[in-house]
């Protein structure tokens, strides 16, 4: 099958998506004082592939780490214009050893997140993880965001080691 969406059309429908979801029914950043908005010259949130199209317009800083985008906030921004990362947050698409695709809490959130430590999706609004889980289907159909999504998930492979309940 060939996908013939642009990449603006592409994460217009995501960011849609996700627009109205969070993780839970209240404001998460009461739970953790913020912690995965305080916003560091140093971190980020990984853009997908293409996705800077949607943030050209933002005052925020996208840097090249690694040959990937990351997009560094100062802690406050305009929701409308959140990345991907942030709206998924703290969860991930996911790629196994068998090449199955789900949606796990990212291993990478683990320090910072207590919704993520908990490592409990009871615990999360259901129609944010229905959200989460249609657009990575949808998002793993694109070459670039496929491979994208196979190196994060080797990347989170890497942490189960330092977050293990």
């Amino acid at each position: 099958m060939r996908l013939t969406m642009t990449s603006l059309q592409l994460y217009s429908y995501v960011y849609k998506k996700l627009n109205t979801v969070t993780p839970i029914k209240a404001d998460c950043g009461k739970l953790c004082g913020a912690a995965c908005c305080k916003g560091d010259s140093d971190t980020g949130m990984y853009l997908f592939p293409n996705e800077a199209v949607m943030l050209g317009s933002t005052d925020h800083k996208i840097k090249d780490v690694s040959g990937r985008k990351l997009f560094v906030c100062d802690g406050t921004c305009d929701r409308n214009f959140r990345p991907l990362s942030c709206r998924i947050f703290p969860l991930i698409p996911y790629v196994d050893s068998e090449g199955r695709l789900s949606v796990i809490f990212d291993q990478r959130a683990k320090g910072i997140c207590p919704i993520a430590h908990a490592n409990d999706f009871s615990n999360l609004d259901p129609e944010f993880i229905k959200n989460v889980t249609h657009i990575s289907k949808l998002l793993i159909r694109f070459r670039d965001i496929k491979k994208f999504i196979y190196e994060l998930s080797k990347e989170c492979d890497e942490y189960k080691d330092y977050f293990t309940l």
